[in-house]
């Protein structure tokens, strides 16, 4: 408040002003009128005079009581508008007067505040004009609520200030009467509830992550009022007894039927312990769900006191933690089976302190190194004594290498026992344990003998060079039968695989396949057994019939390979290396997307070779008129990519026939 006369109030806000009208402005004007007057006084009488001065002093004293009397409602005027501008315009709360139809009519500074406008701006406004889009319906709602109920109405939404900002309201209204218009309007506050909602939001916030964590962890929250038996369940243990949170959680005297009997006894005597002197309790229980099903939990809890020291209410927990004693049964299976693998597999099972170079180890460890017991002590310098010289280094750098970058320690290598026999060993270790730095300090694996493996191994690579040797010996006795047959295309076999492993190698093409287009090209002729001599040295132009007869010769050769059970595809690629892209090829007219990759390459080496060397019926055209004639056919007759490599394999210098 300020002082008197002082024409601001709370918060710098301007009160209302009010004129006062001095005495002596009254004696001006009257004066002014007496003035004017036209009532003579001459004729009177000395007494009349007398009585008259005395009516006038009289009606003076009773003008100036008046004009005290107007002086002090006058004051009292100003007090209650400057109560009114504290109460009303200063309250803690908005207040809006609005039309039927929403306008604002009226509205305290309060409510200009918590818009961040000017009062004067939200006169003549529409209320809605400045309630958050998505909230818009329920102002509606309750607006038309209001008038046609006629009874009070309140509702929560969110404001729009000036500034874009929103601001959480509760407003209240009520219905009333214009005191002049005699229309109804309504008279509403607002107040800010943004904080509450805040708070509220937090908690609803943190009440769901406490929910989520429950879930998680499989835990639920309880609480029991000991004087009336009544238990108070978190949504979790609803889900863990797989009960309807609407019929409420069961009194612990109805508890009787959550629990197998003898786990229930033992409930009941950590409770009375815990009511009695207060002491904790943590038991496993076995509970029994709706479908009889039953789940492993671990159920605590803690006394809360009231008055006097007693005991009024307990709270606490239950997790459910079956999944977790399954988990450690299946692990102790697994731990028994891997034991049951391990001593089937005869392996020793080792563990090395890198930073002692001590390990322990099983018995058959050390059986391993031809010792029947195990030895006092084992090193990793004791490993390396028994690894044979010409091992042992590549060893030693392996073992570093997993050490420096905790990486697994795999490897194979010879030993000699104790009784000097050499013996093949693989043996595998992993990092189990690291320390502050993050540095290994424990290795753990296991070790096997795998002589037998690789003396079986080296039988299998010395049937394989045997199978192979045999193999090529095959592979170049049909060569020289082709050549044999057909002395103007000696070498042509031999080229052709030189060229078609240059390109295939050039498109990335694997070990496998690699071995396998060699072999189909080096024989890729070989049908031509079938075809007479003459026809085959014939120089002149062939007759259709004995073109045709050549054309035979990718079937035959796709037959006699076929025979030999050749692996992979190297049949098919005999077969087809005579197919051309647009389907002018044979035997069986193949378009590009049915054709193997191995064959179109051996169609493009077949062509280059044989347009740059002699043949019976005209002499070599060059490598120029052959990359010709695959370069005009690109993407035609020919794999565009295949071309492409062919191609930059002469024009870089890459390749060139021998």
């Amino acid at each position: 408040m300020g002082k008197p006369g002082d024409m601001t109030g709370r918060a710098g806000k301007k009160k209302p002003e009010v004129m006062e009208v001095s005495g002596r402005d009254l004696r001006s004007e009257a004066e002014k009128k007496v003035t004017r007057s036209t009532v003579k006084t001459s004729h009177l009488k000395k007494q009349d005079l007398d009585e008259l001065v005395h009516e006038l002093e009289v009606h003076q004293v009773e003008l100036e009581m008046q004009n005290d009397e107007l002086r002090r409602s006058q004051a009292e005027l100003e007090a209650a508008k400057e109560r009114y501008f504290e109460l009303y315009d200063l309250a803690p709360v908005g207040y809006f007067t609005l039309s039927e139809k929403g306008i604002i009519l009226e509205a305290n500074l309060t409510a200009a505040d918590m818009l961040g406008v000017a009062p004067r701006d939200l006169r003549a406004q529409r209320l809605s004009s400045m309630i958050y889009k998505e909230d818009q319906d329920i102002y509606y709602l309750h607006r038309q609520q209001l008038f046609e109920t006629q009874a009070p109405q309140a509702c929560e939404m969110r404001m729009v200030r000036k500034d874009g900002s929103l601001l959480w309201a509760q407003i209240e209204a009520n219905l009333a009467r214009d005191g002049r218009s005699g229309k109804p309007v309504c008279h509403a506050t607002m107040s800010d509830i943004s904080g509450r909602k805040q708070s509220t939001e937090s908690l609803r916030s943190e009440h769901l992550m406490l929910e989520k964590a429950e879930g998680i962890a499989n835990i639920g929250s309880w609480e029991w009022d000991i004087a009336t038996d009544t238990v108070k369940w978190s949504d979790e243990l609803f889900r863990i007894f797989q009960r309807d949170p609407h019929e409420g959680a069961p009194s612990f005297a109805e508890h009787a039927v959550l629990y197998l009997p003898e786990d229930m006894a033992r409930l009941r005597q950590a409770v009375e312990v815990c009511i009695t002197d207060g002491t904790p309790y943590e038991l496993e229980l076995r509970a029994v769900r709706k479908d009889g099903e039953i789940r492993v939990c671990v159920a605590r809890g803690v006394a809360e006191m009231g008055p006097g020291g007693r005991t009024v209410r307990l709270v606490g927990s239950l997790q459910d933690i079956t999944r977790q004693k399954q988990a450690v049964e299946l692990l102790r299976e697994s731990e028994s089976r891997l034991k049951l693998a391990i001593e089937a597999l005869e392996s020793g099972i080792w563990e090395l302190n890198v930073k002692t170079g001590k390990a322990w180890r099983s018995l058959r460890h050390d059986q391993i190194f031809g010792y029947m017991t195990l030895l006092p002590e084992w090193t990793y310098q004791t490993f390396l004594d028994h690894v044979i010289t010409e091992d042992r280094s590549e060893v030693d750098s392996n073992y570093g290498y997993a050490l420096s970058k905790g990486t697994e320690w795999n490897f194979e290598c010879r030993i000699r026992r104790a009784d000097q026999v050499v013996r093949w060993i693989h043996a595998l270790g992993k990092p189990s344990e690291y320390d502050d730095k993050n540095e290994v300090v424990m290795l753990t694996g296991i070790i096997r003998d795998i002589t037998e493996r690789k003396l079986d191994e080296e039988k299998l690579v010395n049937s394989y060079n045997a199978t192979k040797k045999a193999l090529d010996d095959a592979i170049n006795t049909m060569v020289k039968i082709v050549e044999l047959r057909d002395p103007y295309t000696a070498g042509h076999q031999q080229k052709v695989a030189e060229l078609s492993i240059a390109i295939a190698g050039e498109m990335k093409l694997d070990d496998t396949r690699l071995n396998q287009l060699h072999t189909a090209a080096l024989i890729h002729d070989i049908g031509k057994m079938y075809v007479p001599s003459d026809i085959l040295s014939k120089p002149g132009k062939l007759a259709d019939i004995e073109l045709g007869l050549i054309k035979t010769h990718s079937r035959s050769g796709y037959d006699i390979v076929k025979s030999m059970d050749f692996p992979g595809n190297v049949a098919v690629a005999v077969l087809q290396h005579h197919e051309r892209l647009d389907g002018s090829g044979y035997p069986n007219q193949l378009k590009g997307e049915d054709t193997l990759l191995e064959a179109k390459i051996l169609a493009v080496a077949d062509v280059v070779e044989a347009m740059s060397s002699h043949r019976p019926y005209r002499p070599a055209l060059g490598i120029d008129k052959a990359l010709e004639e695959i370069s005009k056919n690109r993407g035609k007759l020919y794999d565009p990519d295949v071309v492409d490599v062919c191609m930059d394999l002469f024009k870089s210098g890459k390749f060139e026939f021998k």
